[in-house]
């Protein structure tokens, strides 16, 4: 539980809460998830300023396996150019089923950041965020495999607004 917000990441990185014992990604194509992650950000201390990774311009990379709640601002923000996000469980707890908000689950204003994968352990879940799951404000990028709105058993775990918002596109 950071008690000030977290430095933007400007350089590129990996990322990767499954080097955790006993972490592992999703292995089931049932729309319940079976991943464990052992790894949760908590931004509940922060009071009204502060994402929870914040990826900024000169960063590209992949990051995965990591719970991120209780941010004030984005769980995660994303201004990289060449960004890979898998195997989140983003607005909720490390088990992915109760809400944990972030004022915005992923906020992406960049060009190329993927979220989640074509693998069943790319599987994402966005779901419990105060207001929008996911804005896209690029114009490139894509979202696979994500439960958006849905926890990871499979039950309803709304976002406050929008589960996918779309301010900048094509396609």
């Amino acid at each position: 539980q950071p008690a000030t917000p977290l430095p933007a990441i400007t350089a590129p990185v990996w990322i990767d809460g499954f080097t955790q014992g006993g972490a592992m990604p999703n292995q089931s194509y049932n729309p319940a998830s079976n991943a464990v992650l052992k790894v949760m950000l908590d931004g509940s201390l922060l009071g009204g300023v502060g994402n929870g990774l914040y990826f900024g311009g000169g960063s590209y990379g992949v990051a995965r396996g990591l719970a991120i709640g209780g941010f004030p601002e984005a769980g995660i923000r994303s201004e990289s150019t060449g960004l890979i996000l898998t195997s989140f469980h983003i607005g909720t707890d490390v088990w992915g089923t109760t809400a944990s908000p972030n004022l915005v689950g992923i906020a992406v204003a960049s060009q190329a950041t993927d979220i989640g994968g074509p693998f069943a352990s790319e599987h994402m879940v966005v779901a419990g965020n105060a207001t929008d799951g996911i804005v896209i404000g690029a114009s490139s990028g894509a979202i696979f495999n994500t439960y958006v709105g849905v926890a990871a058993d499979g039950s309803a775990l709304g976002n406050g607004r929008d589960g996918i918002h779309v301010t900048n596109g094509n396609g």
